[in-house]
């Protein structure tokens, strides 16, 4: 949190007053995130978690400056 990341024209820019400050474990994590309707993840451990989850598709994450990171909308 509070580190700018930016790769050509793309920057990632995560802040806890959009992601909050709670720390969870990716166990909890990925609960959460089933139940979730939108998903905006930041981060190669829990973007892995949801993929391995079958939550996210690879080819839907992209990579800006080395930080993977995903949008997912459940329909």
């Amino acid at each position: 949190m509070g580190r700018i990341f930016r790769e050509g024209r793309l920057k990632l820019a995560p802040e806890s007053k959009f992601y909050g400050s709670a720390v969870v474990g990716l166990t909890e994590a990925v609960v959460l995130m089933v139940g979730a309707d939108m998903l905006n993840l930041v981060g190669r451990k829990v973007v892995d978690a949801a993929i391995n989850n079958g939550l996210v598709h690879p080819d839907a994450v992209i990579t800006i400056a080395g930080v993977p990171h995903v949008q997912v909308m459940k329909l």
